[in-house]
This record gives C-alpha cells, structure tokens and sequence, in this order.
C-alpha cells in the first residue's frame, strides 16, 4: 500500500469540496470564463474537467491566489505554460504524462508547489530542466530513475523534491538520492 503525503489529502479534499460550484464540469475556458472563475474560487480553483488551455486564458488562471487543480490536461502548450507558471502556490497537472523541453522550461519558472504526479519518466534533459524550479516539485509518479539523473536531483538544493513513487532503486540510485536531505523517497528506502 502506498501512503501520501497529507497535504495530497487535504488538497484532494478541498479540490472535491471546491467542484461543487460547478467548476469542475467546465470543458472549455474563455478568457472571460477564466477571469470569473478566478474571482469567484479564491483559495481553491478546481479546473479538473478542461481538457484544453489556451495561453490566454492559462494567463488570467496564473492570477490566481489559491490552489489550483487541472487534472483534465493532458498537454499544454509553452504559451499555455508560461502563463500557469506565474501562479504562486500550489499548482496540480496530474494529468500530464508528458513534458515537452519547452512546457518543462516555462513550468520550472513555477515558484509554488508543482505537482507533476502524472509524469512517469524523467530523461537528463528533464531532470536539468525541473532542478531549476524554485518551490516544491512532485514527481510521485516516477517509478524509476537513472544515476544520472538521480545525480542531477541530488546536487540541486534550492527545489523541495518528492519521488514517493520509486519502486525498488537500485542501491545505487537510493545512496545518491539520499545526499540531498530535501529529496522526500519512499518510505521502504527513507
């Protein structure tokens, strides 16, 4: 059995509490739809059902003060990205299996919590690009890593970084990992 971090709880709590306004059964956002829904959801803005940004309206999400949830994406664009990156807390793409070297490179401008569970690979070249976020990065949906990129993790100490989903590191893997005290590992190798 796999146990989450509290805060995983208490967000998918507010995130259900939150789509009883409606917000989570939107499929499409205007600009215009997106500035109200901002307005009117100020600690949780809950998104879940969109399944396409426009970078205009992602611009007007990036305003938002509280968390945000935006589970429905499966892609985003870097317009797209550069303008969820201004958001400045928690900021949930759980649905993104993927990320394109741009999108990566505009969301590691983030400065919030990003949540990122949905991706589950992560090559040198998105390791370098995610070390450079400034906040707190969840990755729990990353089943395996490199040495190599458990070095790039490693020698990054500005960035908070989960990694609860590796299953069975190598030894290897886990003594790098564990050199850089804000890496969060699965309980069975902490």
């Amino acid at each position: 059995m796999r146990f989450f971090p509290l805060f995983v709880a208490v967000a998918a709590f507010a995130a259900s509490a939150a789509a009883g306004d409606g917000t989570d059964e939107i499929r499409s956002l205007s600009v215009s739809t997106a500035s109200q829904c901002v307005v009117r959801n100020k600690d949780v803005l809950s998104l879940n059902g969109l399944t396409d940004l426009s970078g205009e309206a992602a611009e007007v999400l990036g305003s938002h003060g509280g968390r945000l949830f935006l589970a429905g994406l499966r892609s985003l664009t870097p317009e797209a990205a550069a303008g969820l990156a201004k958001h400045r807390r928690w900021l949930f793409l759980n649905g993104l299996k993927e990320l394109p070297p741009g999108v990566a490179e505009e969301l590691s401008l983030h400065k919030g919590w990003l949540s990122l569970n949905g991706v589950t690979q992560v090559s040198p070249e998105l390791a370098r690009i995610l070390a450079r976020h400034r906040g707190r990065l969840f990755l729990d949906g990353v089943t395996a890593v490199t040495p190599e990129v458990a070095e790039i993790f490693a020698m990054n100490r500005a960035t908070e970084l989960s990694l609860d989903g590796l299953e069975s590191p190598s030894p290897e893997v886990i003594a790098i990992l564990k050199r850089n005290p804000k890496i969060i590992l699965p309980r069975q190798v902490r």
